[in-house]
């Protein structure tokens, strides 16, 4: 049995997308089974703000940062 995501939060500082993108998530990956969590993709977070074409190259990493955390812990690196 895959384990499920009871409680999520998150704590930071940011710009706008950075924390807008991380807030959307924990509230996706909520009382998801760690691997869907696993599975999300860039272009999940980016359909979660809008799509793709809202957000200029430089910006990608501000929108991936909250996932780039949620890869780190479900792969059990803490």
């Amino acid at each position: 049995r895959n384990p499920r995501i009871k409680k999520v939060s998150f704590t930071g500082n940011g710009c706008a997308i950075s924390i807008a993108a991380a807030s959307m998530l924990t509230q996706r990956i909520k009382g998801k089974d760690v691997e869907w969590v696993g599975k999300i993709k860039g272009d999940n977070v980016l359909e979660m703000l809008g799509g793709k074409d809202k957000f200029p190259p430089a910006r990608l990493k501000c929108a991936f940062l909250g996932l780039e955390a949620v890869k780190k812990l479900t792969k059990g690196v803490y």
